[in-house]
């Protein structure tokens, strides 16, 4: 799955946000196990991770949400791995607020869960840093989706 899934005005690939805000759909089918804003701005990462759930046709209602200064793994995992009754077509998804700290403890869990890649499921995070060189930006770059939500310089 590593189809380009938007324009990027950065070299490695990774849209800016207003680039993916403009954006009317993925090139990718199916939708990415992972969905990660990062930058800091807290309004555009926010506004990012809701266009993209809207692009991957997840429905509020099945987009359930963390705050990542009280998340732990196992309450994450449990949520992305469990099935709905009631709509096993589409995807679910759960969005991570604030995910800076839980990254520092999930990091591992994380990439290994991206590598299983749980069909229908999809992790958005919500990051204030991403460092190029982290095994998680590499993964997310070609498995997923990164959104640089860094103001414009």
């Amino acid at each position: 799955m590593a189809a380009k899934k938007a324009s990027s005005s950065k070299s490695d690939g990774v849209p800016l946000a207003f680039d993916f805000l403009q954006l009317n759909k993925l090139e990718s089918s199916p939708f990415p196990p992972i969905v990660i804003a990062f930058g800091e701005d807290d309004f555009l990462r926010s506004r990012c991770l809701e266009h993209a759930a809207k692009l991957g046709a997840i429905e509020p209602i099945a987009l359930r949400k963390f705050e990542g200064d009280e998340l732990d793994w196992r309450e994450l995992n449990d949520e992305l791995s469990t099935r709905s009754l009631f709509d096993s077509d589409g995807t679910k998804g759960a969005l991570v607020r604030r995910g800076d700290k839980f990254l520092t403890s999930s990091r591992d869990k994380i990439e290994k869960w991206i590598e299983r890649e749980e069909p229908g499921s999809t992790l958005f995070l919500e990051l204030k840093s991403l460092p190029a060189n982290q095994r998680l930006y590499g993964i997310t770059r070609d498995q997923g989706l990164l959104i640089n939500c860094n103001n414009p310089s």
